[in-house]
């Protein structure tokens, strides 16, 4: 994706490139080769956050009710504001 090659300083890291093997199709969790690329660091990482599953209500909903109250406080306060917002 960027460039970066074995023995290149990448530009964002400041250290020689390591790289990752990282599936084309995500969600098919299928490892043959035509499924497979290879990654540096930088890129494989961005392309992890960029395909993050988000977490669904019914996963999301305990979550926050195992929360202790000081952790609670600012999820309520964002979804106070987004309803505010939306009104």
């Amino acid at each position: 994706m960027c460039g970066v090659i074995p023995g290149d300083i990448d530009d964002f890291t400041g250290q020689r490139g390591k790289f990752h093997i990282g599936r084309i199709n995500r969600l098919s969790r299928n490892d043959e080769l035509l499924n497979l690329r290879v990654l540096c660091l930088t890129c494989y990482r961005g392309a992890k956050e960029l395909y993050k599953e988000r977490m669904s209500d019914n996963r999301l909903s305990p979550s926050i009710d195992l929360a202790v109250q000081d952790a609670q406080r600012p999820i309520l306060s964002a979804l106070l504001k987004e309803i505010g917002e939306a009104r």
